[in-house]
């Protein structure tokens, strides 16, 4: 009987480190020349500098987000458990014995793959068991599955508004670093800090319920203050 569960050292951390520390270092760097500018450099190479920090501050938090929510996620699949046993496939979750879901493998009725996971479904209605792609063996796994089911490569519908916030936020953007008119450098730099703080509290909602790296929320409140300079910064140079 062979137990599948996924490794236990996380594959984002090392990842993570890398976006965060190199994020703070670089924005870091573009501050400190922003404040003690030299003097005979022209307006086009600062102005450079400040998209240079723009794209860094939307990478930077882009990327965080997308790992902590992959890092969250990882740590509630480290808990999961699945094996075949005595003509069943069984998956088990160790802090709750009691979510315990268990298929005869001659009543499966579904194997579909979505998203990075294998459902397979059967065994009365409703019942469902998600095997994620990380685990140790999934491809063995797998294969033996099909040996039993046909697999059925499941469509992904994206809802058409799905990317409407990164849009807006990259619209923010575009206005605040390009813009001569102060009114709309205004609003594009309140626009920019309100999408920023909106993903900051969404992360923390995540961080009540997960554990995730602890340099995941500082990175983020000091890209946002970096943010906050960067639009006083330009709505000053358009008064």
């Amino acid at each position: 009987m062979t137990v599948y569960e996924v490794p236990p050292n996380s594959p984002y951390q090392a990842r993570f480190r890398v976006i965060g520390w190199g994020a703070v270092t670089v924005l870091l760097g573009i501050l400190l020349f922003s404040i003690f500018v030299p003097d005979g450099f022209s307006d086009s190479i600062t102005h450079g500098i400040g998209w240079l920090a723009g794209a860094i501050v939307l990478a930077a938090a882009l990327g965080a987000t997308a790992l902590a929510v992959k890092e969250g996620s990882w740590k509630l699949m480290r808990k999961l458990h699945f094996e075949i046993s005595n003509g069943k496939i069984i998956k088990t979750r160790e802090d709750l014995p009691s979510a315990t879901v268990e298929i005869p493998l001659n009543e499966i009725e579904s194997l579909r793959e979505r998203g990075g996971w294998l459902f397979v479904g059967g065994g009365g209605p409703g019942r469902q068991i998600g095997i994620p792609k990380e685990v140790s063996g999934f491809d063995d796994l797998k294969r033996e599955l099909v040996a039993i089911s046909t697999l059925t490569p499941a469509k992904v519908k994206v809802h058409p508004f799905s990317w409407f916030p990164l849009l807006l936020m990259i619209l923010a953007y575009v206005f605040l670093f390009t813009s001569h008119v102060r009114v709309e450098v205004v609003a594009a730099g309140v626009l920019a800090l309100i999408s920023q703080g909106f993903g900051t509290y969404s992360l923390w909602r995540i961080l009540q319920e997960k554990t995730i790296s602890k340099m995941v929320m500082p990175t983020f409140v000091f890209v946002w203050l970096v943010l906050a300079w960067l639009v006083y910064q330009r709505v000053s140079a358009t008064g």
